[in-house]
This record gives C-alpha cells, structure tokens and sequence, in this order.
C-alpha cells in the first residue's frame, strides 16, 4: 500500500513536471515568435510583423500573459503605421482590456498621434492630456510637445501651446525649427517683441520658415521704431521673388525713410 501512494505520488510529481516543461516550452516558442514579430516591426515591415503578432495573440490561450498583452499592443501599432481604419478602435480596446497595463500609458500617446494626423485637434488634446511626460522616451518628447502645443494653437489655447512649443525647441529634433517658429510667433502675438526676434533671427536660414521670417522682423523693427535697423534689413528684400508678404514688407520699409525724413526713398 505504501509502495502504491508512492508510485502515484511519483507519478503526479513527474506528472506536474512535464506541465511545467511543456508550458515553459510554449513560452518560449511564442517568446521567440514575438521577438521575431518585433524585430520585423523594428525594420518596418509593418505587414509581416502584424501578422506574427496577430499569431501571437491568438495561439496563447492565457488571457493575462505577458506575451499575449505586448502582442495585442503591437498589433494595434502595426496598423497605425499602417494608416488602417482599425487602429483608433484597436487602441481604445487595448486600454479597456489592459487598464493597469504600463502600456497602456503608450496608448494614450500613440491615439493623440493618430489623431493628430487626422486633425482632430480636439480629440488629439484629449488623449495627449492623459500623457505623463515620464512615461515617455526621451526621443518621444519633442514629437509629443510639439504636436500637443499645434493642437492647443489649433484650438487657441495660446499661452498653453507656447508653453509646450519652449519646451520642444529645447530638443534638437525633427520638431525643434517647427517648434521655434510657432514659439515666436506666439511672442510676437503676445508683444514679447525681443522673445520673438532672437527665435526668428535664428530661423533666417531656415528651408521650410526663412521665406516668411522677413516680414515677423521687419514687423519688430517697426513696432520697437528701429527706423534705421527697419529699413537696413528690410530694404533687400524687397526684390527677392522668394520673400512672402513683400508687399507688406515693403509698405513697412516705406514708412520707416518717411519716418526718417527721407522722403525721395519713402516711396517704395
């Protein structure tokens, strides 16, 4: 009798042992899946790696694994890279399944850039709002400053939007010359005159803002009375094809000769 309970006992011992082998096996295979999964999303073989991930999520029948909630997650990813219609509804799904999900704080930030790009201010500050700064990489600020501070502009929630834009120019990125930009034009609306005219001297050059940047300084030389800095600057462009509001510059420079009595100047 002894003997018996002991073979059974063996038996369940060994029988617990090879639930555990064959589950750590499982894992690991699906582990190995979704690292594949992910490297193929890392090269930006959005289609491919969405469909491992989809493999992923669907194969592991634990509802609370790791594995399957990180796959669930990529996969929403996958088709906002993608520009599919689901992503918004795979999102919100992902963080109404996963509340407590470390991830979910990612969500948030991933649905305010959907929507961005869809211009969806509104709902774009929504979702943005919900972000805590911490929560993101380092590289991710300057995007998530940038596009957050336009939607709050889009809006006219002004002094919040320069608040955001001081932040993102701070970072050397992508969004740092567009962040500037928008950050001086907020100062020169706001009367800040010397605030803007350090940001829009730094954008002369610029490929994208260099055009338009005349006329905010020959706006601050009017406004301050610089006559002599106004029509010093402001002369030379008034023949350049490439100058937007030329007219407008030039109509500024006009009145700066009158207002140093160069009358034969004047009219420009």
């Amino acid at each position: 009798m002894k003997l018996m309970r002991n073979i059974l006992f063996a038996m369940l011992v060994f029988g617990a042992f090879l639930a555990g082998a064959q589950r750590s096996l499982v894992y690991a295979h699906e582990n190995s899946d979704f690292k594949r999964a992910k490297q193929l999303f890392d090269q930006k073989k959005y289609v491919t790696a969405q469909r491992k991930f989809k493999g992923v999520f669907n194969r592991i029948e634990e509802p609370h694994s790791e594995v399957k909630m990180n796959a669930e997650y990529y996969v929403a990813l996958c088709a906002l890279e993608l520009f599919n219609k689901d992503a918004e509804y795979l999102f919100v799904k992902f963080i109404e399944n996963h509340p407590q999900s470390p991830k979910v704080r990612k969500a948030r930030f991933q649905l305010g850039k959907y929507n961005y790009r869809k211009k969806r201010y509104t709902t774009t500050i929504k979702w943005f709002k919900q972000v805590d700064e911490n929560d993101l990489e380092v590289t991710e600020l300057p995007e998530f400053q940038f596009k957050f501070g336009y939607s709050l502009f889009r809006k006219k929630k002004f002094e919040e939007a320069k608040q955001l834009f001081h932040k993102s120019k701070a970072i050397e990125s992508d969004y740092q010359q567009s962040a500037k930009f928008y950050f001086a034009h907020l100062a020169y609306q706001g009367n800040l005159y010397e605030s803007a005219y350090q940001e829009f001297k730094g954008l002369e050059n610029d490929p994208v803002f260099g055009s338009i940047v005349p006329y905010y300084l020959t706006q601050i030389y009017y406004l301050q009375n610089k006559n002599e800095e106004l029509v010093t600057y402001g002369a030379p462009f008034l023949d350049s094809a490439n100058t937007k509001r030329a007219p407008e510059i030039a109509r500024l420079v006009g009145e700066g000769y009158y207002k140093l009595e160069d009358y034969s100047n004047s009219i420009v």
